[in-house]
């Protein structure tokens, strides 16, 4: 909630009682910017020191939150210590182009003024202090940042020559790593460590057990800020506990920001999760419903979202905007609302999810990505390398297909371009699904794909032809598009690409690995490419094709989000409809299970698949147990939602 709401007091009874409903152990009070004049920075330090011992008195662990570098808005303080601050130097793009409201990291004037106000905070009896997400350079509306003259300077002496802003793009944008890229990353990633360092050293002055930390954003994780989540957290802690919240939001879904959808928001906190699993860190998800209230954004994507990460067990909470925090708690209730009904549902994934591991798919993803970037000689589009850096297309493809993911174990690699370096021998070793970037990075290792030849191509595809189902499937024009020629004594061809009447192989197996003739990146705004009915279907029988039987898939249900995680005593199995429409049909299984359990819907096991007997409504999920046959006979092989805790139906079926 905002410490100072406009025009009134907070009304922390009504906050702390809707809080509570949601089970609620920390909140976070949201405070004015650094660059804010002296009066308001004072009325915010009074308020500060009023609301935090309530809450505190209440059982809650009360953080501060407050905007960081600024998001690249305009400068909204209207004060005369604002106005000032136009002498602060602004964050610059390779075009020389600046954010009014957003402050360059290198600047020791500003680096002074903002530590001095974190420590202000720190004075005001915070234990906890968390920067927004804006504490980054790139995505911002003058593009990639930082290169104002005091990068420029530093960039010049790494580089031990002077440089102007034209050639500092060139190196950035073009080609493989350089020498100019490399010194670009180091001032980038130098002026926001010491700029975090300087906020950890006003912090440590009053008390070095305060905990310091920030909201990643997508930059922080593909090393295009030149440091990265990891790093920065660790400068931000100092000696005290370390946090760090993750990037991907519910509310991206409404816009589909990046491209994404409900399936590959939650993948990416999961991903983030896997990159910071053996880090120490807590680490809590983005939850955020953004711009409020649920006409913005429903309180079913927020619902999805967060069981769909309380099951996965990677990250340890959740940052949930269960309250508008621009309006009364009174104004918007249905967050809060939905959160309760939902306490049955995250009983059971407590009882049955835990302590089991995520199965499926396994995603190979790689963190700063920029590190070791082939971009084009022709230079890349800055908007398209922010998101390529981050993104990644292999879970978005299998979460529209209805396949369980996880970031190890034993089941079939998806890794898509540059992802393809990650991959090992032992990787191959259990099947590889792959995209024609990366088969040419697996072919130059002296791997055998089963083709002679494969390039870009300047053809646009119009449809794919799957020979199976004699289907073709408009594609509209694919981009990303390469020419192959395959070895046809060693490949297996899936499908065609179909240009002016011409055929060209569209997908093939040889061996273990599994081939798309297009770079999933350059294709995903093509509909059909990631997306698409036979996608789905076949993207399953080639994973099952190089990796053997998956532990559940469901088809025909756009954008079902399953989730597998195994455990000696089984199965547990989560169902997501992350769709308009309602879901059905049958789960298939890798084996025979004796016994289920279930929450949402009513289902019963026939062989090796789960028969769902009741629709998944829109925006609903369904979640059961499947138990191996535990020596006590066939009981229990029908799942009956229970009707408020899941006690009855496991009674039933015990």
């Amino acid at each position: 909630m905002k410490n100072r709401p406009a025009g009134r007091e907070m009304d922390r009874e009504a906050v702390l009682a809707a809080l509570r409903r949601v089970g609620a152990q920390r909140t976070f009070l949201c405070v004015c910017r650094s660059v804010a004049d002296a009066d308001e920075r004072a009325a915010e330090i009074e308020s500060l020191r009023r609301n935090r011992p309530f809450f505190e008195a209440a059982g809650l662990e009360v953080g501060v939150w407050m905007s960081a570098l600024g998001h690249g808005g305009p400068l909204v303080s209207a004060g005369d210590e604002g106005r000032a601050h136009a002498d602060f130097t602004r964050l610059t793009g390779l075009d020389g182009a600046t954010c009014a409201d957003s402050f360059c990291p290198m600047d020791e004037a500003y680096r002074d003024a903002f530590a001095g106000w974190i420590g202000e905070i720190a004075r005001a009896g915070a234990k906890l202090v968390m920067l927004d997400d804006d504490y980054r350079l790139a995505y911002r509306p003058n593009g990639l940042a930082c290169c104002c003259e005091r990068h420029l300077k530093r960039i010049g002496e790494i580089l031990g020559r002077g440089i102007d802003r034209p050639q500092v793009k060139t190196g950035v944008l073009n080609g493989g790593m350089n020498d100019i890229r490399r010194a670009w990353m180091q001032a980038n990633g130098e002026s926001l460590l010491a700029l975090a360092q300087r906020c950890r050293e006003a912090v440590d002055r009053v008390d070095p057990r305060i905990q310091l930390g920030f909201c990643s954003c997508l930059s922080s994780w593909s090393g295009i800020d030149g440091t990265d989540a990891l790093a920065l957290t660790r400068a931000f802690a100092g000696s005290a506990a370390p946090f760090l919240r993750a990037i991907g939001a519910p509310y991206w879904h409404v816009a589909h920001n990046w491209g994404a959808s409900l399936g590959d928001i939650i993948e990416l906190n999961r991903m983030e999760a896997h990159w910071s699993q053996h880090s120490g860190f807590e680490r809590f998800a983005e939850g955020d419903v953004y711009p409020r209230p649920r006409f913005a954004c429903p309180a079913a994507y927020l619902e999805a979202f967060d069981t769909a990460l309380e099951a996965s067990g990677e990250l340890d909470g959740i940052l949930k905007y269960v309250l508008d925090y621009s309006a009364s708690p009174r104004y918007e209730t249905g967050y809060v609302e939905q959160s309760v009904k939902n306490d049955p549902a995250r009983a059971f994934i407590r009882e049955h999810f835990a302590g089991k591991t995520c199965a499926g798919a396994v995603v190979k993803a790689m963190m700063r990505r920029l590190d070791a970037a082939a971009l084009p000689e022709s230079g890349a589009n800055p908007g398209e390398l922010a998101d390529e850096m981050f993104l990644s297309m292999e879970a978005r493809m299998l979460a529209a297909a209805s396949v369980p993911m996880a970031y190890a174990g034993d089941g079939p690699r998806v890794a898509f371009g540059q992802n393809a370096s990650l991959l090992t021998t032992e990787d191959l070793a259990r099947g590889v699904v792959t995209d024609a970037p990366g088969a040419l990075l697996l072919a130059a290792q002296g791997f055998d794909l089963g083709f002679t030849q494969l390039h870009p191509s300047a053809l646009r595809p119009a449809c794919e032809h799957f020979p199976r189902e004699d289907e073709r499937v408009a594609l509209g024009g694919l981009t990303g598009f390469y020419e192959a020629e395959l070895a046809t004594d060693r490949v297996e061809i899936d499908s065609e690409l179909l240009v002016g009447g011409r055929g060209f192989p569209g997908s093939w197996r040889c061996g273990g690995v599994f081939v798309f003739a297009f770079d999933a990146f350059q294709a995903r705004n093509v509909p059909g490419a990631l997306k698409g009915n036979l996608r789905a279907t076949h993207l399953v029988d080639a994973l099952e094709a190089v990796g053997g039987r998956l532990p559940a898939t469901c088809k025909g249900n756009p954008n079902l989000y399953l989730m597998a995680k195994r455990g000696p005593d089984g199965l547990a199995l989560g169902l997501w409809n992350l769709f308009e429409d309602p879901a059905g049909g049958r789960v298939k299984l890798d084996r025979v299970y004796a016994r289920v359990v279930g929450h949402g819907v009513r289902a019963h096991l026939e062989g090796d698949a789960l028969a769902l007997d009741e629709e998944i409504p829109a925006w609903r999920f369904a979640l059961f147990h499947l138990f191996q046959d535990d020596g006590h006979g066939p009981a229990g092989r029908e799942a009956i939602p229970e009707g408020g805790s899941d006690t009855l139906a496991q009674k039933r079926h015990a």
